[in-house]
């Protein structure tokens, strides 16, 4: 009998915090979606809010995710003036598929939560002085790097695409592709600028 009280205050303690910010949210004109929650191997998971109204840095504290009976702070920053970005200091690889609740701006939401990307490798562009752009997949970046570096001194690493999560199968610790020179007309790689 004692732990059903227990519940039955528990529950309705959820409830009414579910429910009471939400309604003062939309009283103040402010506004929330979730429109993405993933892992990002750099970050680990993320979830990002599309917003509107006037959102403060206050309004950044307090939020939470609630998955498994277990609830855990967002970390959350400005991504631009229409999107907020959060990340957990929780793994939740183990929660895959599940749902997961979040208390967001005074608002809620649930998500499945993604299944986690693993780094095999990077992948990433150079190219030469010379104008020759070169894709290369890695098992580790610094270590490839400098070796390139080293190597062929004249390839300059392409900010532009960035380095990427390679989650294939690596045969080599290191391997290239040459995609193209960028001083020809027919050349159809990323962008080099």
């Amino acid at each position: 009998m004692k732990n059903r009280f227990v519940l039955f205050i528990v529950l309705a303690a959820m409830i009414f915090s579910l429910v009471l910010p939400t309604s003062s949210v939309e009283a103040a004109g402010k506004t929330a979606t979730l429109v993405d929650f993933f892992h990002l191997p750099s970050k680990g998971y993320t979830v990002v809010f599309a917003i509107s109204g006037d959102w403060k840095d206050a309004d950044l504290k307090g939020n939470t995710i609630t998955v498994d009976g277990k609830t855990y702070d967002l970390y959350c920053n400005f991504r631009d003036g229409s999107h907020i970005s959060c990340t957990m200091s929780h793994g939740l690889s183990q929660f895959a598929g599940d749902t997961a609740y979040f208390s967001f701006g005074g608002q809620s939401f649930n998500y499945a939560v993604p299944v986690k990307i693993i780094c095999y490798g990077y992948t990433f562009y150079t190219v030469s002085t010379g104008g020759s752009v070169w894709f290369y997949t890695v098992e580790n970046f610094e270590e490839a790097y400098e070796y390139i570096n080293y190597t062929w001194p004249d390839e300059t690493f392409v900010p532009g695409p960035g380095v990427q999560c390679y989650t294939g199968e690596l045969d080599f610790w290191l391997s290239w592709e040459y995609i193209g020179d960028i001083y020809e007309e027919d050349y159809d790689g990323p962008p080099m600028g």
